[in-house]
């Protein structure tokens, strides 16, 4: 990067991706795991992952005022922390229902959250919207409670 004459950058071929301080990103998923954790309404994927596109897709259908308490870091390909818990995300396949065109089901292809609870080891998996809403409400409700309990 050069710096120009109104005070901007200019990223040249020859120097890449090269930071004002010299440090050379080597890719965006490298720039997203330094922001840390993100709320679900500014959720950003790494480019080619399908997995993590589809938790982006899924956060960013969270109603702005419940996604601002909702935080997901990805740690690794499959493996987050929402909002503080560390959960591994794996793709699934399930037979749907059958309809007079596919009489025997048509196959869906969903992302399941499995997260490992202290006090029970086998939790069950549960699909990506469903567990990012129920974290949502549980710590929006959590806030509130205790808002009311300092107020009260």
């Amino acid at each position: 990067m050069m710096p120009s004459k109104d005070g901007g950058f200019i990223a040249t071929i020859q120097q890449g991706f090269q930071g004002i301080f010299g440090h050379l990103a080597t890719s965006k998923e490298e720039v997203l795991k330094k922001r840390g954790p993100m709320s679900a309404v500014e959720y950003e994927a790494v480019p080619g992952d399908d997995l993590d596109q589809r938790v982006q897709f899924f956060a960013r259908q969270i109603p702005e005022h419940l996604g601002e308490w909702l935080k997901i870091y990805r740690k690794a390909r499959g493996e987050y922390e929402v909002s503080g818990e560390v959960v591994r995300m794996a793709w699934q396949s399930t037979v749907g229902p059958p309809t007079p065109e596919m009489p025997e089901g048509k196959i869906l292809r969903e992302v399941f959250v499995f997260a490992e609870s202290e006090t029970n080891s086998d939790v069950p998996a549960e699909p990506l919207h469903l567990y990012l809403r129920q974290d949502c409400n549980t710590k929006v409700g959590s806030e509130r409670m205790a808002t009311e309990l300092a107020v009260g």
